[in-house]
């Protein structure tokens, strides 16, 4: 295929690194301005109580890698988690209350620390991008994808947390990258790289699992469809063969192996019958073999994955609608106003100007489509486009195709192209700078931007309890002492330094704080208490109201005095 060629070898690679150095340095400081968000107020200490204790039972419905590897650092700090108080803890969110019970004075340091192994695997998202993009589309093509890869919002949001999404996501590109390894070129050292990436993404989340299943039928899909191709980019592309097969059977049980090293082979091979289970799917088949039967994988991992079956759905909402079974158009939706503007733009771009889709294309386009039906389906947890977040390092590639289009190949062509993609680059960069550095409330100009995020999406999209060291600053600069906050988030709101009272005491104070999610209708526990508000209109007295701030978008100040003109009781 035709190279078009802005720039080649060492040039272009030292320009993708100025692009990804530029992309950390953003993540990088955003995440000293984040407090400890929702679900990161539990895993880190439950990463810290099973490095600790070796226990996996507590929260079995989340694998141990993700949490872990941020809580690794810890253990060379003084971060304090007596363990012993947790041999009966069932919830990482035990975890939680007691970590911060013990660690108050150094409480946001910690969860830094962790950051840091997140902001790593951030990096290494970006370089396994890069390499795909690479071998997929040559040194132009990494770069024009590298640009958008670089510099995603969400990837800089989600990659400066202790949660597994960003962890997961770098499992994907490996895994999709050690596929067309082993298809271009099936041997022994392809099966344990797509083995090992497989095994590490389901030690990531349980959607990793959804890979073993994924990549025979991708496997299958190339070899029915072998004569389709012509035989010139059969030849330089992907070709099944019987060998393809063997060593993918090979990288299966790699992956398995993998799987149970995670758990330090903690219950691995236990019979069947001595499991329990509450759902129907894994009681049908627990009738239908042989209680005798050795299980090959870990017994927390297995009881892991009926928990998981076993949740009850989330409140849901999308487009200033809620509901408890989830929207099929969801994720599609969340999408759309999450991903940048110019990627969006570019991605259809690069389709326009070669439609023809190349066979190692079709791997990641099966899984991506596959992974998305499934959570669209699903329907359950329709709290965070999170849960796809590997979609935004494949959008990216997917415009490095522009690199090798037949249509560009002329030098008027080439530079309309050159300037396209530089001014989407520079658009999305001087994007992420103003929004610095609150990425994790980022939308699109197309919707609005994240000022008008709450009128598509809440939850984890928009507010999820990030916004504390933002209110402490304001209230330090305003010179306020108090507030009446109503806070969405686990985190009690004097581990940052805020004096408040809950919002709804009477006499009011002058001075409302309410998170986004729960001034607009999303219920949660308030300030890191017991209390849930009892129905989404708790707060809407305060929505026709002008704020005198937002703060990130996730925290609203009224001043009470200037919006009714009457003076108000001290807190």
């Amino acid at each position: 295929m035709m190279q078009l060629d802005i720039t080649s070898g060492r040039k272009s690679m030292l320009l993708a690194a100025g692009v990804m150095v530029a992309g950390m340095l953003l993540a990088t400081t955003a995440m000293f301005r984040q407090s400890a968000t929702v679900d990161e107020y539990a895993a880190l200490p439950n990463g810290l109580t099973v490095l600790k204790s070796g226990w996996f039972q507590i929260d079995a419905g989340e694998p141990p890698l993700t949490k872990v590897l941020p809580a690794a650092p810890l253990l060379l700090t003084d971060a304090r988690l007596d363990t012993a108080q947790l041999r009966h803890a069932r919830t990482s969110w035990e975890c939680g209350i007691l970590f911060a019970a013990e660690n108050a004075g150094s409480y946001h340091k910690y969860f830094v620390i962790g950051r840091s192994v997140s902001l790593f695997v951030l990096m290494l998202t970006y370089l396994l991008s890069y390499g795909y993009a690479r071998s997929l589309y040559g040194d132009t093509g990494a770069l024009l994808a590298g640009c958008f890869i670089f510099l995603c919002p969400n990837l800089m949001a989600h990659g400066a947390l202790t949660t597994p999404d960003i962890y997961l996501t770098a499992a994907i590109v490996g895994s999709l990258w050690a596929l067309d390894w082993l298809l271009r070129d099936a041997n022994w050292r392809s099966a344990m790289v797509l083995g090992t990436a497989v095994g590490v993404a389901t030690l990531c989340k349980f959607t990793g699992l959804v890979l073993f299943v994924i990549f025979p039928l991708i496997v299958l899909l190339l070899f029915l469809g072998q004569r389709l191709w012509t035989s010139a980019e059969a030849a330089s592309s992907l070709v099944v063969r019987r060998r393809t097969w063997l060593w993918g059977l090979a990288a299966i049980g790699v992956g398995i192996f993998v799987i149970n090293l995670g758990y330090l082979f903690h219950g691995s091979c236990t019979m069947l019958g001595y499991y329990e289970f509450a759902t129907w799917p894994f009681q049908l088949v627990q009738r239908m073999l042989p209680r005798w039967l050795p299980v090959p994988l870990p017994y927390y991992f297995v009881h892991g994955m009926d928990s998981q079956l076993s949740e009850q759905g989330y409140v849901a909402y999308l487009l200033g609608q809620f509901n408890n079974s989830g929207f099929l158009h969801y994720y599609v939706v969340g999408l759309l106003v999450k991903t940048p503007l110019p990627t969006i733009l570019l991605c259809l771009l690069a389709y326009a100007c070669d439609w023809r889709i190349k066979r190692r294309e079709w791997p990641a386009l099966i899984t991506v489509a596959i992974l998305l039906c499934i959570f669209s389906l699903a329907r359950h947890k329709n709290i965070g486009v999170r849960y796809v977040l590997f979609f935004f390092p494949l959008a990216g590639m997917w415009i490095g195709r522009l690199a090798t289009s037949p249509a560009w190949n002329s030098s008027g062509k080439r530079g309309a192209l050159a300037v396209a993609v530089s001014l989407g680059a520079i658009s999305l960069l001087a994007r992420d700078i103003a929004v610095w550095p609150n990425y994790l409330s980022y939308f699109n100009l197309a919707c609005g931007g994240s000022s008008q995020g709450h009128k598509i999406l809440l939850d984890s999209n928009l507010d999820w309890g990030q916004g504390l060291i933002a209110l402490r600053e304001y209230m330090q600069q305003e010179k306020i002492d108090s507030v009446d906050l109503a806070y969405f988030g686990r985190v009690r709101p004097e581990l940052y330094g805020i004096r408040y009272r809950f919002l709804g005491t009477r006499p009011m104070g002058r001075y409302v704080a309410i998170s986004a999610n729960l001034l607009w209708g999303r219920m949660y526990f308030i300030n890191g208490s017991g209390v849930w508000p009892p129905n989404p209109d708790t707060f809407a007295q305060l929505r026709p109201l002008r704020p005198k701030a937002v703060l990130g978008e996730t925290i609203y100040i009224y001043d009470m005095q200037e919006v009714s003109g009457a003076p108000h009781s001290p807190p």
